[in-house]
């Protein structure tokens, strides 16, 4: 039972993180942590405090340019609190590449159905765009073509803002080519119906 309430852990956590379902998300992330160790019978709030900041900084990994240390300590942090709590290496490793792997299958079918980090880019970034170039309009952004050029105005991971040519306003692009750092020039590959499909020129 520790293995899937971990899975259903991750699994909530891209739930909340590429969807509109916040608070089912985040909702479903604490149903399944006090699973986790009320099956696991721990009571070590060592174990619990290092898994829930080795999420956390892994969330700010994927939400701060170019942090990448955030990443690696958040990794290294879940799985010291999952060892604390299983107190074998091999039941970690096993309860972890199963929440992963699973985690990461609903990852690719929910970014092939449409979500994305759009949502949580536009909640990041209000305050920075406030006062900086307005969002673009339905009419304007059919103005963009196919091998359009601009800048990213934002790290593309693998959604974020970008500016193109002599437009004044940023617009929503999702990255077909990986993470885009930046400031990095890219190009528009595809516009398919709201989406605008960029890569590195």
């Amino acid at each position: 039972m520790e293995t899937l309430s971990l899975t259903f852990l991750f699994v909530s956590m891209v739930v909340l993180l590429i969807t509109p379902y916040l608070k089912s998300g985040i909702t479903l992330a604490i149903i399944s942590l006090a699973s986790y160790y009320y099956f696991a019978a721990i009571d070590s709030w060592a174990a619990i405090l290092l898994l829930v900041v080795g999420l956390v900084l892994v969330i700010f990994e994927i939400f701060i340019p170019d942090f990448g240390l955030l990443g690696i300590f958040g990794f290294v942090s879940i799985v010291l609190g999952l060892y604390l709590t299983t107190g074998e290496i091999e039941k970690t490793a096993v309860d972890l590449i199963v929440a992963l792997s699973s985690s990461t299958l609903l990852f690719i079918i929910l970014f092939k159905q449409g979500y994305s980090f759009t949502n949580w880019n536009k909640f990041v970034l209000n305050t920075q765009n406030k006062n900086e170039e307005k969002v673009e309009s339905v009419d304007e952004k059919q103005e963009l073509t196919a091998g359009m050029v601009g800048k990213s105005k934002t790290a593309l991971r693998p959604s974020g803002k970008a500016l193109f040519e002599n437009k004044k306003m940023t617009y929503d692009v999702i990255s077909d080519d990986g993470h885009i750092r930046n400031h990095e020039e890219i190009v528009i590959q595809k516009i398919i119906g709201n989406k605008i499909i960029v890569r590195k020129k």
